[in-house]
């Protein structure tokens, strides 16, 4: 998502929502499942990519196991749930898989335009003042689940 400043530096948060219209459970209308809290620069444009592990949509099933359910997903970004302007549809492929945990974080990146050279450095995008994740985690993402989102 990209972000353009006014005239004075500001602090954006940028939100991305998961909704799963196909679902065999029940589901929230939309799911939080990243954010980054972005410093802009007056008269800046930023752009965060966010990486979203297919575990980070995982649900508990009807059998009471957490599971990751092929389907349709809607990603969506904007400053709030209320105010999505930009939705992209994917597809979970192949089939249901339980997973031993859940994953608790959606790694992002801020990425400078390039039509504007900053007029400092950027910030460490894995700083916790800038609202980053922290260095060292101790979450560790369910490996090879990432592979089974396709585009819809």
């Amino acid at each position: 998502m990209t972000v353009r400043n006014g005239e004075r530096e500001t602090v954006e948060v940028v939100q991305l929502y998961a909704s799963f219209p196909t679902s065999p459970v029940v589901r929230p209308t939309v799911q939080l499942v990243g954010f980054a809290r972005l410093p802009v620069p007056a008269g800046a444009t930023r752009t965060v990519r966010f990486r979203l592990e297919a575990a980070r949509l995982a649900a508990t099933g009807v059998d009471g196991l957490l599971a990751l359910e092929p389907g349709d997903v809607v990603l969506s970004s904007g400053p709030s749930a209320a105010d999505l302007p930009l939705t992209a549809s994917v597809r979970i492929i192949g089939s249901r898989r339980v997973l031993p945990r859940r994953s608790l974080r959606t790694p992002w990146s801020p990425r400078r335009s390039p039509s504007r050279p900053p007029s400092r450095p950027d910030p460490d995008p894995w700083d916790p003042a800038w609202g980053g994740q922290p260095k060292r985690s101790s979450c560790t993402p369910c490996a090879g689940t990432s592979s089974m989102i396709a585009p819809s």
